[in-house]
């Protein structure tokens, strides 16, 4: 006997079935909000450590601040907004089945 991660095929977790599990995942609005709030946290987290790391680097001066600025607000939100959109489209009724 071996192990078999497959429970069924009526909502419930599939190993083999990603995209379906991502779905089912995303559809319950309480999952989606939770993956929404946690990926605004991690863009505030990828801010402070862009805008830190050219300050790590000695780049410390007031004429580098407003590029230190947009290009730590780049990355957060470029990381924010591709996460962000899985559980939109899905709760959109854009992906899904």
């Amino acid at each position: 006997m071996g192990c078999h991660n497959t429970i069924g095929t009526n909502g419930d977790f599939v190993k083999a079935d990603v995209y379906d599990n991502v779905v089912r995942s995303f559809d319950r609005w309480p999952v989606a909000l939770f993956y929404i709030l946690a990926n605004i946290a991690l863009g505030v987290h990828l801010f402070h450590g862009a805008w830190s790391m050219f300050q790590s680097m000695g780049w410390n001066n007031p004429r580098f601040n407003k590029w230190r600025r947009a290009f730590a607000t780049g990355i957060a939100t470029v990381v924010v907004v591709g996460n962000v959109s899985f559980p939109i489209a899905v709760l959109a009724g854009v992906v899904g089945g």
